[in-house]
Formats: C-alpha cells, structure tokens, sequence
C-alpha cells in the first residue's frame, strides 16, 4: 500500500498551528468527516488489499480547450457548472496513445493517473467526497467511453483512434443528491459519502463489511455496478471508462468556489482491488423508470408567447423569422423502457451519448445558426421547477464548433432546494413587457405567463432585459461559429431521475432564418 506522506504532514501541520491560526482551525474542522474514511482507504493494504491513491482534474469551460485539440469535441460540457473527474492510477494498464496520454497526470504518492482507465475483474475505483454546500444538484456518474471496434459490426464514430468507437454512455443510474439523502439520510456539507465503482459484487460487499467492521458507517457507501454489458479487463481490447463528478447550481457561490479550490481535499480517489476475491458479476443494471408530468395545459399559451414575440423579431430587424421546437435527446417508450441517447442503447449499438444523464428529462437541443449583431435569439419554455417537474432548469448556450458551453442561465425549485436563484420565474412577463407586448397577450396566456419562461440571447443585450438576456462577445463565440442552445431538467421532485420526456413540453428558439 502506498500512503501519502504529504496527506500525513499536511494534518500534523494542520493539528499542530489550528491554535493560531484561525482559518487553519476551520480548514481542519471542514475536513473532519472525510478524514476517518481516508485512514481507513489507507490501512486496507494491512488486509491483504492493494491501494494506490489517484487525483482529480476538474474541466470548466477554459479547460474545455485542451479536449478539444484532442476530440475535437467537448461533449456538450455543462456551461453551468464544471465537471470533477476521479483520475485512477493507471500505471499496471494500457493507455490509449491516440487520446489518453495528453490526459496523464501525476498523483500525490508520484503514481501517474489517468481519468480514462480501464478495471479488471477485482478492481474498483473508490471515490471518497467531503459532501459540498447546499447545491441544486449533485450527480456521481461513470460511462463506458470507448470500445475497440471488432466488437461492433457498425459503430457511429471512431475516437481519434480508428480503432475505438466512441460511445460515452452511462452504465446506470446516475447516484445523485437525492440518492444520498434518502440512503443514507444526511444533507450535503458536514458529512462524507463513499462511491465504489466496480464489475465484482463481492469486492464491494468486502469493502462495506470491512469498513462496519471498522466501526464506520456503512450507509453513506453507494455502490455503482459496472454491469455485464462491460468488456472488463486492463488490456487495449477491453472498454475504458471515464467517471463524471457533476455539482452545479449552489446557493451559496462562495462557498462552493472555497469547497472545488480545495477540491483535492475534499475529494480522494482511488483504485483498490484483492485478487483473492471471487468473481461475482452485476447484472447490467436497469433505468429507473420516469415520471409523467402532463404539462399540456400550457401548449396553448407557450404557443401564443412564441407567435408574439417572432412577430416582433421579424418587425425589429426587417428580415424572416422562424420558431423551432428544441428536439429532445430521448424518449420514454409506453413499456417504461428509455430510447434515444441512453447509456444501455449506445453501448449495444455503439453510437454516441454524450455522456448522457438519465437525471434530466432529455438534453433538449436547438440549433441557431450564426449569432449576428442586432439579432438577438429567444428561447420561450415551461418553467418546469413551478409544477414540480424539475428541480432546477439550465439553459445552456455553446458554440458548436467544439461544442463547448459558453454560459447559461438557470432557475432552481424553491420548494425543493429551500433556495430561489435563477433568472427565470418571471421572465416571460418582464421580456414581453420590455418588448411592450404585454397588452397584445390573450387573458389565458397573461394568466399562464408566471408558468413559462423567456431567455434571450444577444451580442449586445438591452438594458431593459436585465438579467434575462446572455450576452455574448466574439472572444467566446467567433462570428463564424455557430450556435447551440439545450435546456436541462433535472430530477424530478419525488423521485431520482427525470421527468418522462415525452410529456414535457420543448422550448421554442425563435431566430432569424438562415
């Protein structure tokens, strides 16, 4: 086993000033929870385990840069909030030499790591979190990211390997905030969660009974299965795979910035595994079903608002203008079952998921075209966190060469988050009344307009549209790049997953045609 000395003089350190120093007292006291769970990870190699501590890497959009150069691509990233990724010790497994080196990073025992890895069958990856303030949101995720390509009679796209396909899809259910809350019946900050990632059922059931033997709390351990649809194995024929951390949304930006700046704190990763063990396989694990949501009351009005401000579009900049229904990523078949860009599908058929996320209802997609000056995009929608839809909306904004996020604008659910932040709630009504259409509004759709949104997107935004408009400069979207906007709904209150998708109603992005 191989402990970090620099973890062990960083505490005595800590320990030693905390009655001079009052921010090092805090620092301490903010690390309590997680640092039993760490000597315990580290005194498993004692019980015939073998433990090599990993690091993390976090991709915001800056960051989004240097996978570009590789992929070409930043899979549709989350404008919203950036992605924290485990990054495994990889030194006993094959790297991919076409994508995965540039990714080579060094841990704190001088390992090198890697976020793409590959697990044998008595591997797990064990990720331990200090939990973070009170968010909207908070997902763990793993995906299977690419396969060799002789295991697919035909495949969508190759990685910049030609012998990898890309697939990026998710292996399960997405363990998130509400998963917590209900398994283990804690909140967010104050407390620490295990996440063991893992093909053999009896590695993680060793795991947990090893740590109640060690007098630790056995609940606040999520297993995420690495099903039978995996090709396991640490060789260049067998899947690799890559694990998203996603936080977005905190009601305190503060403090969440404070939590990721010590995010190598907060988050230790790493890879364990015991060649004794036997093999038991997880099945491939199912989807949880989604929830109806019927939010045809509204079609009417959503419809009505869209007309309205197209009209005034086309006579504010003389030129034709279209409205367009955002396409959805996914639907919920009358079975229950998922289609479209699901995890499950892309790994059978090996097409591309885009790192997909049965938390929300669907990535909803509409595509712009061009951003010129003084033509400014609307997107009209549900507010789906007033009917219980969602617990917090994100509109994301990107350019789509790379398709790399640009910004966003959100809205959480109060009743569920306990916190009102967004530039949503109400927007529809003081976007029509800065345009002065509010009196061409029918009685239903004024009644009905707290229900809906309206987000504009601009090169130069209006003072008169506040908060409610992007505005975008030429830095983030060159002129010739165009543009993509997605809306992202996720959980649905009540459950752990997103709404069914078939019954929410897609925005509308009203643009100048083309």
């Amino acid at each position: 086993m191989k402990v970090s000395l620099y973890s062990a003089l960083l505490s005595a350190v800590l320990l030693l000033s905390g009655c001079n120093n009052s921010d090092s007292s805090e620092q301490t006291d903010a690390l309590a929870p997680i640092k039993p769970w760490q000597s315990w990870a580290e005194s498993l190699g004692t019980r015939d385990y073998n433990v090599t501590q990993g690091s993390l890497y976090m991709v915001d959009n800056a960051e989004c840069v240097k996978l570009i150069e590789v992929f070409g691509t930043c899979f549709a990233n989350n404008p919203a909030a950036p992605y924290l990724i485990p990054q495994l010790p990889v030194e006993q497994t094959y790297l991919d030499p076409y994508y995965a080196y540039e990714f080579n990073a060094t841990g704190p025992n001088g390992d090198k790591t890697n976020m793409f890895f590959r697990l044998g069958k008595n591997d797990a990856l064990m990720t331990i979190v200090n939990l973070p303030p009170k968010a909207a949101y908070m997902g763990y995720q793993t995906y299977m990211f690419s396969r060799d390509t002789s295991n697919y009679d035909t495949y969508m796209k190759a990685t910049p390997n030609p012998e990898r396909a890309e697939v990026f899809g998710s292996l399960g259910n997405d363990i998130n905030n509400v998963v917590i809350e209900e398994g283990a019946n804690i909140e967010w900050s104050g407390n620490a969660v295990v996440y063991i990632t893992t093909a053999n059922q009896s590695l993680a059931d060793a795991l947990v009974a090893d740590a109640t033997s060690a007098g630790l709390q056995s609940q606040v351990i999520f297993t995420e299965p690495v099903g039978d649809n995996t090709i396991l194995g640490k060789q260049s024929a067998a899947d690799d795979f890559v694990t998203l951390i996603r936080y977005a949304m905190p009601e305190d930006d503060a403090a969440a910035d404070q939590w990721k700046a010590s995010r190598d704190d907060n988050i230790l990763v790493y890879r364990v595994s015991k060649n004794t063990l036997p093999f038991t396989a997880f099945p491939t694990p199912e989807y949880t079903q989604k929830i109806t949501v019927d939010e045809s009351d509204y079609n009417a009005s959503l419809v009505e608002l869209t007309t309205l401000l197209a009209t005034h579009l086309q006579m504010t900049t003389g030129l034709p203008v279209e409205s367009k229904k955002m396409l959805t990523s996914e639907t919920d078949m009358e079975t229950g079952e998922l289609a479209g860009l699901v995890g499950q599908e892309c790994i059978e058929e090996g097409s591309i998921c885009l790192a997909d996320n049965q938390d929300t209802d669907a990535y909803r997609f509409g595509f712009v075209g061009l951003l010129r000056d003084n033509q400014p995009v609307i997107v009209t929608g549900v507010n789906h966190t007033l009917n219980d839809a969602a617990t917090y909306i994100s509109l994301g904004v990107y350019s789509m060469i790379g398709f790399y996020g640009i910004d966003s604008i959100s809205q959480s659910n109060v009743d569920v988050t306990g916190f009102d932040k967004g530039n949503l709630t109400d927007s529809a009504e003081a976007i029509l009344r800065a345009y002065g259409l509010y009196e061409k509004a029918s009685q239903q759709l004024k009644d009905q307009l707290p229900m809906l949104y309206t987000a504009v997107v601009s090169r130069t935004c209006e003072a008169s549209l506040g908060n409610y408009c992007v505005e975008v400069n030429t830095t983030e979207l060159p002129l010739l790049h165009p543009l993509g906007i997605t809306q992202r709904a996720y959980v649905k209150p009540g459950s752990t997953s997103g709404a069914n998708p078939n019954a929410l109603l897609s925005p509308y992005v009203i643009k100048v045609s083309e």
